[in-house]
């Protein structure tokens, strides 16, 4: 995701250079398992360029100057650009660091709390996926067609499976011709107990 605001004025507040100990984003990564460090290495990053323009790196931020109206514009515009959950969590990282600030004397309690009293997104991104009108649903069975007699007898038999059955990805892998019987031409859907 590219910058494209720039809430911090780099003549007013210049690159931060301090030790690891004393530096907020710093003491935030190293309480993180190794595991969520990373992730949240990269979500500091991204707002420590949106934050600046791109002048300031997450070590060089200076974290104790934002107030309420940086990470209210932060969060609006993450929101633009994110999905809701990554949204979240990189505001969960900037609360993390902000409390770090606090916690080394660098940023009052009053500005740590206005600052860090910023909203979750709510809402999800619908899943993966789209719609398959009639038209084509006949193309994809056309296309089953003049293929390869079996593998297109096949193909558009797990069309008409799918698509009659409502299956999902994992049902339809699961399949097996013995969860076919021929004498009612039920289908024994694997692991769901239920026939269609």
């Amino acid at each position: 995701m590219s910058a494209e605001i720039e809430i911090l004025d780099g003549e007013l507040l210049p690159a931060v250079v301090t030790a690891p100990e004393q530096n907020p984003a710093a003491v935030y990564l190293a309480r993180l398992s190794s595991g969520s460090r990373p992730a949240q290495r990269r979500a500091l990053e991204l707002i420590a360029e949106a934050l600046s323009g791109g002048r300031f790196d997450a070590e060089h931020l200076p974290w104790a100057a934002l107030r309420y109206e940086h990470t209210s514009a932060l969060r609006s515009y993450l929101a633009e650009h994110q999905a809701p959950a990554t949204v979240n969590r990189h505001l969960s990282a900037l609360r993390g660091v902000l409390e770090e600030a606090w916690n080394l004397g660098q940023i009052s309690a009053e500005d740590y709390h206005r600052a860090a009293n910023i909203k979750n997104l709510k809402g999800s991104r619908l899943p993966a996926g789209r719609h398959v009108d009639d038209g084509e649903l006949v193309a994809l069975v056309g296309a089953c067609r003049r293929g390869a007699a079996s593998a297109g007898v096949r193909d558009a038999a797990l069309l008409a499976v799918s698509f009659t059955g409502g299956l999902r990805l994992a049902e339809l892998v699961g399949l097996d011709l013995a969860d076919f019987s021929e004498a009612d031409g039920s289908l024994r859907l694997v692991g769901s107990g239920s026939a269609c």
